[in-house]
């Protein structure tokens, strides 16, 4: 019902359009603004996935995954796919088990069956010689039924190292009391 353009019709060797005639415009007319629509809806559809992307792709030390309820990975993005030796566009398209090596697959995809069951789960798993914190959540479409599941990683492998450095300290710290 809102006006999004003019369409103009004009004829040369008659005064007026016969009802057939103001009928087909009125088609024509129609499937352009459904045409026009689907170009505008697409538009909006493309910045709204490259506005998600751009945040993920700024999470320091991070990365969001995204499957489907088959398990095929919709979206992989952020700087820690990379620095796990990951390509985004190699893993986009493809079930969990293929997108990472075997053991890394059989992993995540227990993980994202749970978030497809509804359930959220954190974890901190050892991969390719890095320390990651995931979260696994499911996510739900506007009736609350799960359609897809997602993951934020992120890698915490210099904090654990830290941290690791730090109960060393006082560990010493405590012996050198003692003595």
């Amino acid at each position: 019902g809102k006006v999004i353009g003019t369409l103009s019709f004009g004829a040369v060797n008659r005064s007026r359009f016969s009802d057939d005639d103001l009928v087909l415009m009125q088609a024509v007319a129609h499937h352009i603004a459904i045409a026009m629509e689907r170009v505008r809806a697409q538009k909006r559809l493309r910045e709204s996935e490259e506005r998600y992307r751009a945040i993920a792709r700024s999470i320091p030390d991070g990365a969001v995954w995204v499957v489907d309820d088959q398990l095929r990975c919709l979206v992989a993005d952020g700087a820690l796919i990379a620095r796990l030796g990951l390509v985004r566009a190699g893993m986009e398209g493809k079930l969990v088990r293929e997108a990472l090596d075997e053991r890394g697959g059989e992993i995540a995809e227990a993980r994202f069956r749970a978030a497809l069951a509804g359930q959220t789960a954190s974890y901190e798993t050892e991969y390719r010689g890095r320390t990651l914190w995931s979260q696994y959540v499911p996510l739900r479409d506007e009736r609350g039924q799960v359609t897809a599941a997602m993951s934020l990683l992120l890698d915490i492998t210099e904090r654990k190292r830290i941290e690791d450095r730090l109960r060393q300290a006082q560990k010493m710290e405590s012996v050198a009391v003692l003595a």
